[in-house]
């Protein structure tokens, strides 16, 4: 009886064949796969749906998660608008208290980008801005902004002779968000020239008295407004002042009086007088010498 041989067998199942990616199994998810696509099969095995579904999870992530996004309104790292100023310090030289002065800033856009002016602020009482502008101001390369500032002293304080003050410009300058700019005004100060700054009265008796004229000019660029007078020192009590005009003396004006000086004890004389302004500062000061006997 004749034996029938059966066919070589290739391999048992497809999971004894060698591995073809370094891992046991490795054909059989793509080959099942197939299989279930040609015999209308109910689709991908739930381990695989579940990989796929986090590859396209993680696809969406990547692709809607944005990455430096242009910025035009102000201060982006993309924006290649470039402000350009005419002057970074803005000073008003010898201006009276109570008075005004202006002065004109030109600014630019010197970048490739709009420049979007959003703020502008100024810090100082003494300064303010005149600027006849609607914010936000929006200036195409090459065109030109003029701010004019005003420097306005206040006239109840003569005495303060130095005034700072910043200009903020908020934009979308392509270097910094916020350019600023220093201001600063002085004012004159206050003073009177005197006819002479000391008077000698010689040799008093006890009881007699000198006076001599005194002559106060205001020389300088601002009216000086006078107080009143204090004299300080030995025998400063004796010496006293006539025809003193208390206000303001225009410069280049003049105020004559009389000092007349007392010998009310025995002894030196060596007394100081002081012309005042309300405030009590010096506008000017006379040394009084002599003697009584």
């Amino acid at each position: 009886m004749e034996t029938q041989k059966s066919p070589p067998t290739l391999h048992r199942s497809l999971a004894e064949r060698p591995a073809l990616s370094g891992r046991p199994g490795a054909l059989l998810w793509p080959l099942g796969v197939a299989l279930a696509g040609l015999l209308g099969g109910c689709g991908l095995p739930p381990e695989a749906e579940d990989e796929q579904t986090s590859q396209q999870q993680e696809l969406v992530i990547r692709i809607n998660i944005p990455t430096n996004p242009p910025d035009s309104g102000g201060g982006g790292r993309s924006s290649k608008a470039e402000i350009s100023l005419d002057s970074q310090f803005v000073f008003f030289p010898q201006i009276c208290a109570g008075g005004s002065a202006k002065k004109t800033l030109v600014l630019r856009n010197r970048g490739e980008d709009p420049l979007v002016v959003r703020k502008l602020e100024v810090e100082g009482r003494a300064f303010s801005l005149d600027a006849d502008v609607r914010l936000p101001k929006t200036l195409r390369p090459g065109e030109r902004l003029e701010l004019s500032i005003t420097y306005s002293p206040p006239a109840n304080r003569p005495d303060q002779l130095d005034h700072s003050g910043v200009l903020r410009i908020t934009s979308n300058d392509r270097h910094r968000e916020v350019t600023s700019i220093q201001l600063r005004g002085l004012v004159p100060p206050q003073s009177l020239a005197l006819s002479m700054r000391q008077i000698f009265v010689g040799d008093l008796g006890a009881g007699q008295a000198y006076t001599r004229t005194l002559t106060l000019r205001n020389a300088g660029l601002c009216p000086v407004e006078v107080g009143g007078y204090e004299t300080a020192g030995r025998q400063g009590d004796g010496v006293f002042v006539d025809g003193l005009q208390r206000g303001l003396l225009q410069p280049g004006h003049i105020n004559r009086v009389s000092v007349t000086t007392m010998c009310i004890r025995r002894g030196e004389i060596d007394a100081r007088l002081r012309f005042l302004s309300p405030r009590g500062n010096t506008l000017a000061t006379a040394l009084i010498q002599g003697s009584c006997y």
